[in-house]
């Protein structure tokens, strides 16, 4: 329909080139994939679902080639913490979006819950990946993103300036 954008937010394992290609021709303009690791067996691991990993890749890359922009989008555990990155780099060398992004507050009974991050390690990262999640802020227009004492993060609703930043939780200012 005209004045419609299609979107699709999938982890890409039942997309085919052959099912990507149908989708492009029926008007699809963007794609959000999830992709947990940048390693196979760490990214199944969160899965639980062998060859996941190949299959998510395989999917993105077939969006990719049809000029679909394609954006990985992973949420930030402890199982995953380490991988951000490696993850990053792969995005940046395969042409994808990187959207990192922490549920801190899983809904309860939630599979991942017992995996997520406190405020304090939510800190850490961004602290120590600050270069990979600015990108992410930047694209959204934030200029700032704050973990408040709740583990919620914030991001700040003024335009990105070159003060763009990230404020811990103890105060602590840092640039993005």
């Amino acid at each position: 329909r005209e004045g419609l954008r299609m979107g699709l937010l999938t982890n890409g394992t039942r997309i085919d080139a052959g099912r990507a290609a149908g989708l492009v021709a029926a008007g699809l303009r963007s794609v959000l994939l999830t992709l947990f690791s940048s390693d196979a067996s760490e990214h199944e691991e969160i899965t639980i679902l062998e060859g996941s990993f190949d299959k998510t890749l395989a999917a993105a890359r077939a969006f990719r080639s049809y000029g679909i922009p394609t954006n990985i989008r992973t949420p930030v555990m402890k199982p995953n913490r380490d991988c951000v990155p490696s993850l990053a780099a792969l995005c940046a060398r395969e042409g994808f979006l990187f959207e990192p992004y922490f549920d801190l507050d899983p809904p309860r009974g939630c599979d991942t819950a017992p995996w997520a991050l406190s405020p304090e390690e939510a800190d850490e990262i961004l602290v120590d990946h600050t270069e990979v999640f600015a990108p992410t802020f930047r694209r959204f227009g934030f200029a700032e993103a704050v973990v408040d004492a709740h583990g919620i993060l914030h991001a700040g609703q003024c335009p990105v300036n070159p003060m763009g930043r990230v404020t811990k939780v103890d105060g602590t200012v840092i640039p993005l």
